[in-house]
């Protein structure tokens, strides 16, 4: 990727860069596009509150990206996994 983007920020094109370098223009772009994308986002910390008596049930999930979420409920489970998407 980095002998493409100075190839483009020489003035090329997308279609020249791929020809000089032997891919597909599509693939170049789309590799360039990955690159670009943070992996992950950042973890925010917030102030924990006390457990209740009353708290609902809790689970244990692992997801397909290897998260494992113990001891929340759905709904704060759910809402955790989804800011890690």
């Amino acid at each position: 990727m980095r002998q493409a983007r100075v190839l483009i920020a020489d003035g090329g094109s997308w279609h020249s860069a791929a020809k000089a370098l032997g891919v597909w223009p599509s693939s170049l772009q789309r590799w360039d596009r990955a690159a670009s994308k943070p992996s992950f986002k950042p973890v925010v910390p917030v102030a924990a509150t006390p457990a209740t008596a009353t708290s609902a049930s809790t689970l244990a999930v692992t997801t397909p990206d290897g998260f494992r979420v113990e001891g929340l409920d759905v709904d704060a489970a759910y809402l955790l996994l989804e800011m890690l998407r």
